[in-house]
């Protein structure tokens, strides 16, 4: 046996009058997208506004007769200055470390071959090397 459902009539469209509706459905469907676009589009443009807003409040103007263009060129020259001869101590200083390092494989070395002799002057040079490094 078969069935059939009922039609409903209200689903059921036909002629012009269905055309200009789905139209009208449609078109009311376009607009809304566009308004919730355009307000997305104007809500980041004010963020983005409010943030450079900020930005340029934080950028303070120099005082009145303080030229600020080449500020840092006579401070960066004063301190390199003062920084050479802490450089050239440490490069010493480095090298008496490297020194030092020496004399202690040399000491090694001395003494797994039983060379009593190069163990003292190696340690000997190794403690002038430490004081010096303690007197720096």
């Amino acid at each position: 046996m078969l069935r059939f459902r009922r039609l409903d009539r209200r689903t059921v469209r036909s002629g012009p009058a269905a055309i200009s509706e789905d139209s009208l459905t449609r078109l009311a469907d376009i607009v809304r997208q566009g308004a919730i676009a355009l307000a997305w589009l104007l809500a980041a443009t004010l963020v983005a506004l409010g943030a450079a807003g900020v930005v340029a409040g934080m950028d303070t103007p120099p005082a009145p007769g303080i030229d600020r263009t080449g500020r840092t060129g006579h401070g960066d020259a004063q301190v390199d200055a003062a920084l050479d001869p802490i450089e050239a101590d440490m490069h010493a200083l480095s090298d008496s470390v490297g020194a030092l390092g020496e004399q202690a494989r040399v000491i090694l070395a001395s003494l797994s071959s039983v060379k009593t002799d190069q163990v003292d002057t190696a340690t000997a040079t190794g403690t002038q090397l430490v004081a010096d490094i303690e007197a720096r």
